[in-house]
């Protein structure tokens, strides 16, 4: 018959079980409080105490749900569930007995066994289920063989962790032969968890690892939940020494396609990289963009992307994604979409350079505030391509800057560069003479217009991670153009925050630097994404140095001596004092620059772009350093 199915059957056999074991509670808290010694002529009411008690402890277990737990899941939650059903049943028993017969003949102390017996022998058997299901008992009795390949230590002890020991104990066959565990700051040393010893702190690992080695029990593998920056690095130097690799618990958040958290991730150099999270002034971003139509250009590209979501997340009245890329259109609408499908969000098509277009959507849309993320970007590019880039980086940004001060937008942030600061490019002066035009516009408009300059982000399309992640997939070897060569980095997350805060806080004609930590040497960061990959700089993949990029710098900066900077309340956040021409000068130099554009002559346009940005020197492997020296 169909109400006989297997579901039905074990629901029904817990519900007499545990209808059974109040039965057997009651009788056993009775013997006890009488020291099995009954008093004559009781035996039948007790006995008809324990069937009616039984009756009453089922409908309580049954109107909270326990028959229905799975045994082999069973919490902490479902056993105080249980709890709350045993002593609801006692306290209605002990208020029914009291209002039809009164507790003259009924001891009060039975009222107090009884709870701790039922307790106990309802969720004991649970218990031994879960751990057993859980291979607690087989992990105890069969210790896995010790080899290198297979002996991990755990570093971090917290919810990761626990969760990672309690999927592995599951997992069949379990590869993983746990040595002990490492709390990072030491504080849980000694303590154990799933019969896992907390062997000490991060900076006792060195001696520990000796100590393990010398016990014949050689660590192969390190599994991290939650660690980055120098002391991820100190643990990567100890890795590469030991000739250990180290893995990566995946968060929780970040599971899909079915992976579990055994399916352990390899560390990135993000994450070696990376660095505290910034404190955000949400409630000021909150009223920059909540309920807000919000327009950010160039929304395909990484920082773009990364933008849009974060706004999204907020929920402005209308999100207006625009991007030249519709490959690239498609992905972040794609994204948005799925993450709040209810959004109201718009998707254009469209060349920042082409003002009917912006003209018409700003008409139609009216956006408040604008996050201006579009540019070019490749130093070697641009410089091969001047006037395509002067185009989209100056012309693009002067058409956008315009459009929305005569629709009355309230708020322009314009995303800049460190390649702005004394550039020896061309792409690095287009966007100096954008951060120029846009800070000269802001003095003479209600509109709120202002910049913020920032480093490399890592990962971002075209730059130097995904690079050397493809040549070390390819064999190698890798390149690097100069040996000395240096760059600030800082990851795709915390650039967008910190744009949307200055974007916050920042008034008309503010340039805002973020403080991109300490510069980064690229054959370093090379030699470490070697290392993370498992493999030996110079003896497993090779290193080559190629010779800096025409217009490339050895090192960026972030600010010129003259402008000056100060720090603002933003946390990662500071202010910069630029120089600026007045309009009418910036009007005419760059009538000057699209004039050369117009008549596609190259050099002319370069030559006009120095006479506007004065510290541009071109490179010397520059196809323009004829240029260099003048002013």
């Amino acid at each position: 018959m169909n109400f006989l199915n297997k579901s039905f059957l074990k629901t029904s056999f817990v519900i007499v079980y545990d209808a059974f074991i109040a039965v057997i509670a009651l009788w056993a808290a009775v013997l006890l409080r009488y020291d099995f010694n009954l008093p004559p002529g009781t035996e039948t009411q007790f006995k008809m105490y324990g069937f009616g008690y039984a009756v009453v402890s089922s409908l309580f277990f049954i109107r909270l749900n326990i028959h229905k737990n799975i045994w082999r899941y069973i919490t902490a939650r479902d056993l105080t569930r249980l709890s709350y059903g045993v002593v609801f049943a006692i306290l209605f028993s002990a208020t029914a007995l009291t209002v039809t017969a009164g507790l003259t003949h009924f001891p009060r102390s039975v009222f107090f066994i009884l709870p701790l017996l039922q307790i106990a022998l309802s969720a004991t058997p649970r218990i031994v289920f879960r751990l057993w299901h859980d291979k607690v008992f087989q992990t105890a009795l069969l210790p896995r063989q010790s080899t290198k390949e297979n002996n991990v230590i755990l570093v971090g002890v917290g919810d990761a962790t626990d969760l990672f020991v309690r999927e592995t104990s599951r997992k069949k066959p379990n590869n993983y032969n746990i040595l002990g565990a490492i709390d990072i700051d030491g504080g849980q040393k000694g303590r154990v968890f799933h019969n896992i010893k907390v062997l000490g702190g991060l900076d006792d690992l060195p001696r520990l690892l000796i100590k393990l080695e010398r016990a014949n029990k050689p660590v192969g593998q390190l599994i991290i939940s939650d660690l980055q920056g120098p002391k991820l690095k100190k643990l990567i130097d100890l890795a590469s020494q030991k000739e250990m690799t180290i893995k990566r618990i995946p968060s929780i958040s970040n599971l899909k396609d079915g992976k579990t958290l055994t399916d352990l991730k390899p560390v990135m150099i993000e994450d070696l990289l990376g660095r505290d999270p910034v404190k955000l002034d949400m409630t000021s971003i909150h009223n920059l963009i909540e309920d807000q139509t919000v327009l950010v250009t160039g929304a395909g590209g990484s920082i773009g992307q990364e933008l849009a979501k974060q706004i999204a997340s907020i929920g402005p009245e209308n999100i207006i994604l625009l991007d030249h890329s519709e490959d690239a259109l498609y992905h972040i609408d794609f994204a948005i979409a799925k993450q709040h499908p209810n959004l109201r969000k718009t998707c254009m098509l469209v060349d920042i350079k082409n003002s009917h277009d912006l003209n018409r959507i700003f008409s139609e849309f009216k956006p408040s505030v604008v996050f201006h993320a579009a540019a070019y970007k490749h130093v070697p590019m641009i410089e091969a391509n001047p006037i395509s880039g002067l185009e989209n980086n100056l012309f693009g940004t002067k058409t956008l800057v315009d459009c929305a001060i005569e629709h009355g937008t309230q708020k322009v942030v314009i995303v800049s560069t460190d390649k702005a600061v004394n550039p020896t490019n061309v792409m690095g002066a287009t966007k100096r003479a954008a951060e120029m035009y846009s800070l000269a516009k802001a003095k003479n408009t209600q509109t709120q217009v202002m910049a913020v300059r920032f480093g490399n982000v890592l990962g971002s399309n075209g730059s130097v991670i995904p690079l050397f992640r493809k040549q070390i997939m390819e064999g190698g070897p890798l390149t690097v153009t100069h040996k000395d060569a240096t760059r600030y980095f800082m990851t795709i997350p915390e650039a967008a925050s910190l744009i949307l805060q200055a974007g916050a806080h920042g008034q008309s004609g503010d340039l805002f630097m973020l403080d991109m930590g300490e510069r980064v040497r690229i054959l370093h960061l090379a030699e470490e994404m070697i290392r993370l990959s498992g493999l030996k700089p110079y003896q497993d993949i090779g290193i080559e140095i190629t010779g800096l990029r025409p217009g490339e710098k050895l090192y960026e900066e972030l600010w010129y001596d003259a402008e000056g900077m100060s720090k603002t309340s933003l946390e990662k956040t500071f202010l910069v004092n630029p120089h600026t021409l007045t309009m009418e000068e910036t009007l005419e130099k760059t009538s000057k620059i699209w004039q050369a554009c117009e008549e596609e002559n190259a050099l002319k346009a370069v030559q006009m772009l120095q006479e506007l940005v004065k510290e541009y020197q071109p490179a010397n492997n520059s196809p323009y350093k004829a240029l260099k020296g003048a002013k």
